[in-house]
Formats: C-alpha cells, sequence, structure tokens
C-alpha cells in the first residue's frame, strides 16, 4: 500500500532535519517510501493497512509516518551529504561550515533512538484498537511479554532509559515471563497478551496486568525481594477471586500450585518406620 509521507511529516517526525531547503527530504525521499513498505509488513499488518487505507489522517497513520522517518533517518544519517549544526542538518555549501563534533552526532542519534521507541509504543497501543491485528504474526513478534519500553521508568525506576537499556532488559523480560507460564500458565498469559492487545482487558485482567508489570519492572531492576512480593501479591490476587481467574484456575499451573505436601502414614505403600 502507497502511504504518501510528505517533507511536512519528515520535518515534523525529525525536527533537527528540517531546512529552508528540502535536501534532506529528497535525498531520502525513495529510502522513506521503502522503509514505509518494509514496516508495513513488520509492524502493520494486513489489519493495519486496511486501518490506515480507510482513515488516511488516522492517529495511527499519523504515527506510523513518524516511525517511519524516525527509522529512515537514523539508518541514513551519518550517510548524508549534510552536516549537524547549531540548529540541525544543513546543506555542505561552504568551505568555512565545519561539521559538529562526533559527540554532538551521537547524542542526536541517541536521542532519536529513544523517540524511534517512544513511537514504537504509541503506535502499538494504536494498534491494539485495530480489529484484528491482535491475531496477527506481527503482534506475536512484536509484544512477546506484557511490558513496553515506556515503562522503564516508573516500573524498572530508569531515570532516563535508553535504547540500551532496553535491550539490556530482554534477557531479564524473557526470564520472568516464563517464570509466569509456569506459576500462573502458559493459557493465562496467553490471554492476557491477546485481550491486552485487542484493547479488551476485562477489569479483572487489567488489575493482574498492572500488578505483572510491578514484578516484571523489579525484575528488570534486579530486584528479587520485590519481585518476589509483588509475585505473591498476583497469586494472592487470584487466589481470592478465582470466579474471575478460570483459566488460572483450571491451569496445571494452578494445581502444582496446590500439591499437598506427602503424609507419611501406615495405610501408604511407601509408609518410612522411624524408630
Amino acid at each position: 500500500m502507497d502511504i504518501e509521507i510528505t517533507k511536512d511529516d519528515f520535518e515534523l517526525a525529525v525536527p533537527v532535519a528540517r531546512s529552508v531547503k528540502d535536501h534532506v527530504f529528497r535525498s531520502l525521499y525513495v529510502i522513506i517510501h521503502a522503509t514505509s513498505d518494509r514496516l508495513q509488513e513488520e509492524i502493520l499488518g494486513a489489519a493495519g493497512c486496511e486501518a490506515i487505507k480507510n482513515e488516511k489522517d488516522s492517529l495511527l497513520a499519523s504515527l506510523f509516518k513518524q516511525y517511519v522517518c524516525i527509522d529512515t533517518f537514523i539508518r541514513e544519517m551519518r550517510g548524508l551529504d549534510v552536516v549537524l549544526t547549531s540548529t540541525g542538518f544543513g546543506v555542505v555549501s561552504t568551505n568555512d561550515t565545519a561539521p559538529a563534533s562526533k559527540q554532538r552526532v551521537d547524542a542526536v542519534e541517541g536521542e532519536l533512538r529513544v523517540k524511534r521507541l517512544q513511537t514504537k509504543d504509541l503506535l502499538l497501543l494504536e494498534l491494539f484498537k485495530v480489529k484484528g491485528w491482535s491475531d496477527s504474526p506481527q503482534r506475536l513478534i512484536l509484544v512477546p511479554t506484557l511490558f513496553m519500553f515506556s515503562m522503564l521508568k516508573e516500573m524498572a525506576g530508569i531515570g532516563r532509559p535508553k535504547e540500551e537499556d532496553w535491550s539490556a532488559a530482554q534477557v531479564q523480560l524473557t526470564d520472568a515471563d516464563l517464570f509466569l507460564r509456569e506459576h500462573i500458565s502458559d493459557d493465562y498469559m496467553d490471554e492476557l497478551l491477546e485481550e491486552l492487545c485487542s484493547d479488551s482487558l476485562s477489569d479483572a485482567n487489567r488489575v493482574l496486568v498492572y500488578k505483572i508489570r510491578r514484578f516484571l519492572g523489579m525484575k528488570i531492576q534486579g530486584n528479587h525481594a520485590a519481585a518476589m512480593a509483588y509475585y505473591r501479591d498476583i497469586i494472592n490476587t487470584m487466589e481470592r477471586d478465582l470466579e474471575h481467574y478460570q483459566t488460572y484456575a483450571g491451569s496445571d499451573a494452578y494445581e502444582l500450585n496446590h500439591l499437598k505436601p506427602y503424609e507419611n502414614t501406615a495405610e501408604k505403600s511407601a509408609f518410612h518406620w522411624v524408630g
């Protein structure tokens, strides 16, 4: 699907590339639209593309264009025939125009990488409202856990999270998600993800998602004691109201959480006599 991206769209997404002339935008025009095609496949899927086709001025369409522009610029900025000035990028046109320091360019790139992650979170939240997107292969890849980059500050105590923080958190998130799948079941974790990604969380499950995110945040932080306190809260919340947590109540994980200790009685074939 052809999604038209204009110079105004580009400069709104990447203010540092704003200029009176359109040199930067023109040099990236073909790449921007190639990136759009790639990201339609990787993020939007058929359901997302159809939603934008039906409503071209929607917030979803705007966020997708923004994400495409940021992603393109990050990938291409160091190869552009431009310099980074105090007010942004400009065309190399005079002998006395000097490029900014590597540190400045690195800082701009770092800021853009954070903005790309923030924009991706907002884009996903809009896709959650699109009928059918939660059943797509894109959702399985893009939303493997209940945690998002934008939660690192509040839930994991990371003051100004960067892309490296998000990358580093993936190991802890994967381990913590596996722990929950063992203790409250794969089926229930899948139910939560499905409801989250289709914007249909029940009130009871919304409560659990918040508590699970607190647990995941403490695992990212490396605070084991706090993580286990949140885990006990998760279990206690469900145990007090099993009527609203039927998937967990009917799972093997629930049975394992309620195994009775072995009773050493004379009637048992494995009775151990202690003299």
